[in-house]
């Protein structure tokens, strides 16, 4: 990543602290620039990506954040969903939100999109972007087939730093490339495998179990 220094942000305060076992994969983050980080549901992966960035945005060390997912998602396409693109990108980043206003407070997810310092960009249209002096969370990658996974990545300029999330196992395309990607990458300088295991789950126990025997049956 880049060396250059931004002015750190007075207005952004963490209001929330991570378990122990949670500071392992800010860590990890850390020592990558292109991190990919796999787990079941509830292992808060998107938690602890915000968490991140919200914390390198407050120091200063980037511009912005900036969020992306695919526009496909459990069978529907963006397109299906009503309403403006605006709205349509809002029905998309509510877990964003979600973790933005737990570790910030109500309200600042909004304010920070306001002014700039966030953006939701679906990754279908960034195409031709550079991403520079900026942290980039791609999540639900298992979304999308591998060309367009590359060609994502490759809009990564050496002052940014960029997530990948998602779970290969809740892939809702054929071609997902998220395992290809994981493949690909293994070995090369700056990027970073890490997989949540059942011992970051912060959900029910009962997800656990459920999610088990759904692996289990996808075996078979």
């Amino acid at each position: 990543m880049g060396t250059k220094k931004t002015y750190q942000d007075s207005t952004i305060s963490i209001n929330c602290e991570l378990v122990p076992i949670q500071k392992s994969v800010i860590n990890f983050f850390k020592s990558n620039q292109l991190s990919i980080l796999t787990g079941d549901p509830g292992t808060a992966k998107t938690f602890l990506a915000m968490y991140h960035a919200l914390n390198l945005l407050k120091d200063g060390a980037i511009t912005k954040i900036i969020i992306s997912r695919p526009i496909q998602e459990v069978g529907k396409s963006m397109g299906f969903l009503p309403g403006s693109i605006d709205e349509k990108v809002e029905e998309y980043s509510k877990t964003f939100k979600h973790a933005c206003n737990k570790i910030l407070g109500l309200g600042k997810f909004e304010h920070l999109l306001k002014i700039g310092k966030i953006s939701f960009e679906p990754v279908n249209f960034s195409r031709g972007d550079n991403f520079e002096y900026c942290y980039v969370i791609l999540d639900e990658a298992q979304g999308l087939p591998i060309h367009d996974l590359v060609t994502f990545v490759t809009r990564l300029s050496s002052t940014s730093k960029m997530i990948i999330m998602g779970d290969v196992y809740q892939a809702d395309i054929k071609n997902s490339g998220l395992a290809d990607l994981i493949t690909i990458s293994d070995g090369v300088g700056g990027t970073g495998l890490m997989e949540l295991g059942d011992e970051y789950q912060m959900r029910s126990g009962l997800i656990l179990e459920i999610y088990k025997n759904y692996k289990k049956f996808l075996a078979k």
